[in-house]
């Protein structure tokens, strides 16, 4: 386990920023392949059904990204232990009495951690269903925003889902930690 440590410039003075750091790529269960690494990314079709939309329904298109994505991810199901490197140690030794004996239980999905990108998405595409955004079916990071129809609405425009009537009033595409829409 390592840390990356940039300090930023504010105007209140300088602000340190770390970053835990997970070598993944050592992770007992990357050799056995029991994790659940596999995160779905927005496909290329996806992508331009979202620019379709956009256009043929006049709307602006926008793009987004989320600041330490993994981060906001659930808690970790499985935990996962990590033995800091002698300077991280020496730091958290002087930070939190961190003792000599002692490792670091993950709580969070970290930097190079292989599972992060599927919690991220987990957590994400759970969040997309609370705010009633269905996944198409086709893509599962391709979201859609409907709502019942009206009168007003142009009839090629709609369709019936569930003995109702809907239009899509909004598309929103995720690919890793961007989104678009």
């Amino acid at each position: 386990m390592r840390y990356l440590l940039k300090w930023k410039q504010k105007a209140e003075g300088r602000k340190a920023n770390a970053r835990v750091i997970l070598q993944g790529f050592k992770h007992i269960d990357v050799l056995t392949q029991k994790l659940d690494t596999e995160s779905p990314t927005l496909s290329r079709l996806g992508r331009n059904m979202i620019f379709q939309f956009c256009v043929t329904r006049k709307w602006k298109v926008f793009s987004a990204d989320v600041k330490s994505a993994f981060s906001q991810s659930e808690d970790i199901e499985n935990r996962v232990y990590g033995v800091p490197s002698a300077d991280m140690r020496r730091r958290l030794e002087s930070m939190i009495g961190l003792q000599p004996d002692e490792i670091l239980l993950m709580k969070k999905p970290a930097f190079g951690d292989v599972r992060a990108p599927k919690q991220w998405w987990t957590t994400a595409d759970s969040s997309m269903a609370d705010r009633h955004f269905v996944s198409h079916p086709l893509d599962n990071c391709l979201y859609l925003s409907t709502r019942l129809a009206t009168d007003h609405d142009d009839e090629f425009d709609t369709f019936m889902h569930n003995s109702q009537k809907l239009i899509v009033d909004g598309v929103l595409g995720l690919h890793l930690d961007d989104f678009i829409g």
